[in-house]
């Protein structure tokens, strides 16, 4: 951008630092800086570009949040600078939004301080959330009631777009002056919306279950919650949410076996949530992290409140805290009299506590999202009640592209003979073969092919559209899991409960006296294991699982076998017993010996119809240009001339180079008729790479993320992982270089949201999203080429 003079005065002050700003940000174009922001590139471009204007503070507060991730200028007293500036420029603007309120406390000491953190990228929707409070009082358990507040507030000051007059935090503040906290709480806006006061921190209980005094070591120096909430509701003000975190001594608890009720009205505006619990125990903290876990995805859209609710309705919040608290996996249950519920009954959809980022206007668009949350949430109710099938990975797959969007068309085509020929292996009552296995290298099409036979199969897949066959199994006939990461163990107790063998059941030798115990005249049920090769200790599972069961024999009827297997794997050596049974016996699949012929024709069918369907941003191409495009990417994919040393099968680079056409397509000034066809895996990724801006941390966090195991890395490990790999890579180059900083959490997401279309988002085990390689071949390549691509094909 092309920057005018500066004039003279306050506003030449405020320019001359926003440059300073800018030019340590690397001086990004207007679109850069308009990421993640709410506001335009045109808008950035006026504000950079028309010095003779004073700026508008919610465009110049956003502006500054965003350059100061990418110049890694401290957020919080940079916005207090900026403030200041404009305050001299424009003077002060009460009730704008642009002004910090006055400190809630400052006569005792108390630690008080703005919700601090950095941007995420806020889905769409409308309007705020409640203002809100924390209040933590610590326990002495070192910094512990800090951790959960400053979690808190964070995720509470992105529900308020960042403002941070609506958010407060503070620690240690007398019991004395929680309620002058929560007027002054009450004035910083001009209506008197909803407000959120989250209380964190020791108590005793009195007498009654009502007499629970928070802050309070003697009672007589607490404040007594059931007399606050009683105030609350007799003051005139905003509707209040209390939530409530309350720690009290362990006896005091034991004798309380009763839900515990604070308040004893129902028609209230004060709706109250959370939990009364032991002191110092390991539940003290969890109903904070479980708000923060819920009130975060919430935040990211990735809850499905119906499009038409303009907020989250209060119960759906209530029941998703909870579901939280009582399903968080390795952790305590948490006991039900523990709980403070007391939520008006008569307002079920009228709290404006929460934002929801999904609401849509427009019935079409709440249409089209509505329909897809409900195959979304079934996939995701499905995956937590059967360990291990993993159905997002097989509908994925089945699909043809990354995600699994419920709503996509199914572009799976091809591989007409091999599926034919499973799906009625499927339906024999008594296979000739109890042994069938799919192999190929990465990408050749192995889990698109297993997808759409699990799809068609699984029984309780039967929801999702476009999945009809004859093959659908029954109910304790058919299982399928993906062994990507798992032990034996894991897979064992997939199996068993999807078969109807009880939870129970999680060793081998188990599971195969279960199997050939099943009465003689029981149907011989299918098992489906895909992955095999990315499992954790593969050799063990062909050892103690695999090979076993295809020799397995019902006890009842000899010769019967007890299962038929179906194994989907690349062709290591080290399964060579497995494919070697299954190539003697005649059920061997080897993707890579398809005639070339015929797999060219199957990637031009595929790319004709991925081509003119687009999604992720892209733009699809006219049937004409699509069928030029497939015909000449399916001949260089299938040319043996070309160099694929660096692995990937055809039908995974046509699906990458597939959408890097469309992202072009989509884009001007890019000719995508001009872009080569990549050779293989390796060199769709680099060609992406060489046409970004060079970034320091991009490649470094690529690295880190092939190394995820599992459901994969959560941001707050990718952080330090990033920085760490970033940091040896410049010391192998140039070892005097100042150290690289541990990244943001908004510059991690920035990187994260750029390269989106390569990876797998799943929920993790603690409420947060974790990240990784959609492919493991992604994986494996980003591992063999760290610093960059091969000098042979470079």
């Amino acid at each position: 951008m092309q920057l005018p003079p500066l004039p003279d005065g306050s506003l030449g002050e405020l320019h001359r630092r926003l440059r300073e700003l800018y030019r340590d940000a690397g001086y990004p174009g207007a679109p850069r800086m308009a990421n993640t922001t709410e506001f335009s590139h045109s808008t950035m471009r006026r504000l950079m570009t028309n010095a003779a204007a004073a700026p508008k503070w919610p465009v110049l507060r956003a502006a500054v949040k965003r350059l100061c991730a990418l110049a890694r200028w401290p957020l919080e007293p940079t916005l207090n600078e900026f403030h200041a500036l404009f305050t001299r420029v424009n003077g002060p603007l009460i009730g704008s939004g642009g002004v910090s309120t006055p400190p809630i406390v400052n006569d005792h000491g108390v630690s008080e301080r703005p919700a601090g953190g950095s941007a995420l990228v806020v889905p769409s929707g409308t309007g705020t959330s409640a203002r809100a409070l924390v209040i933590g009082v610590n326990t002495g358990q070192g910094g512990f009631v800090d951790t959960h507040v400053s979690e808190l507030g964070d995720v509470l000051l992105e529900l308020n777009d960042r403002q941070p007059e609506r958010v407060r935090v503070v620690t240690d503040l007398p019991a004395a002056d929680v309620e002058r906290a929560v007027k002054v709480l009450a004035t910083i806006s001009d209506l008197p919306d909803e407000q959120v006061v989250h209380l964190i921190g020791p108590g005793t209980q009195g007498g009654s279950s009502r007499a629970v005094y928070f802050a309070a070591r003697p009672s007589a120096d607490g404040l007594h919650l059931g007399a606050f909430l009683d105030r609350l509701e007799d003051a005139e003000g905003p509707a209040t949410l209390v939530l409530l975190d309350i720690a009290v001594s362990a006896n005091a608890v034991a004798n309380t076996p009763q839900r515990w009720s604070l308040r004893p009205r129902r028609d209230s505006r004060v709706a109250v949530l959370g939990v009364v619990v032991p002191d110092q125990s390991q539940l003290f903290g969890r109903f904070s992290e479980a708000v923060a876990a819920v009130l975060r995805r919430l935040h990211e859209g990735a809850l499905p409140i119906h499009p038409s609710e303009p907020f989250v309705p209060l119960p759906y919040l209530r029941d998703a805290i909870r579901r939280e608290l009582t399903l968080s996996r390795g952790k305590t249950p948490f006991p039900e009299h523990f709980f403070v519920d007391d939520v008006p009954p008569d307002q079920p959809g009228k709290s404006c506590f929460v934002v929801n980022r999904r609401y849509q206007p427009d019935a079409t668009a709440r249409y089209e999202l509505a329909r897809d949350d409900q195959a979304r949430v079934f996939l995701d109710e499905l995956a937590g009640e059967i360990p291990s099938l993993d159905p997002g990975h097989y509908f994925s797959r089945a699909v043809g592209r990354p995600a699994a969007a419920p709503d996509a068309p199914i572009l799976f085509s091809g591989r007409t003979a091999e599926l034919s020929t499973h799906q009625a292996w499927l339906d024999e009552p008594t296979p000739a073969l109890s042994l069938r296995v799919v192999t190929g290298q990465p990408g050749v099409g192995k889990s698109a092919l297993l997808g759409m036979i699990v799809c068609a199969a699984h029984p309780s897949l039967t929801a999702l559209a476009g999945f009809t066959s004859s093959t659908r199994q029954r109910l304790g006939d058919f299982a399928a899991v993906h062994a990507r990461g798992l032990v034996v163990q894991e897979v064992v107790h997939s199996i068993a409960v999807q078969l109807g063998l009880g939870r129970d059941v999680q060793a081998a030798r188990d599971l195969l006296t279960a199997l050939a115990s099943r009465p003689a005249d029981s149907a011989i049920p299918s098992i489906v294991i895909d992955a095999l090769d990315e499992a954790t200790a593969p050799r063990e599972h062909l050892d103690r699982l695999l090979l076993p069961l295809t020799a397995l024999e019902r006890t009842a009827d000899p010769g019967r076998p007890a299962c038929r297997l179906l194994v989907g794997t690349r062709p290591w050596a080290e399964f060579g017993p497995l494919i070697d049974r299954a190539r003697d016996a005649g059920g061997l699949c080897n993707l890579d010996a398809v005639p070339r012929a015929r797999q060219r024709a199957e990637l031009r069918d595929y790319l004709r119809l991925r081509l003119g369907t687009p999604f992720f941003g892209e733009a699809g191409f006219a049937e004409v240009d699509a069928d030029l495009l497939a015909e000449r990417i399916a001949y260089d994919l299938t040319d043996p001339q070309r160099n694929r040393a660096a692995g990937g099968g055809p039908f995974l680079v046509a699906v990458l180079h597939a959408h890097r056409l469309m992202s072009a397509a989509a884009r001007s000034g890019t000719d995508p008729m001009t872009l080569r066809v990549p050779a293989h895996l390796g060199e769709v990724l680099e060609l992406e790479l060489a046409e970004r801006s060079p970034d320091r941390l991009l490649r470094p966090m690529l690295v880190a993320l092939a190394q995820a195991q599992g459901t994969g890395i959560p941001e707050r490990l990718l952080r330090d992982t990033t920085a760490s790999i970033a940091n040896s890579f410049q010391q192998t180059c140039a070892p005097r270089v100042r150290r690289i900083p541990r990244p943001s959490e908004g510059r991690i997401a920035d990187l994260l949201a750029s390269v989106s279309f390569y990876l797998r988002h799943s929920p993790g085990p603690d409420g947060t999203t974790y990240h990784r390689f959609f492919h493991q071949a992604l994986s494996d390549y980003m591992t063999r080429h760290p610093g960059g691509p091969s000098e042979e094909w470079r």
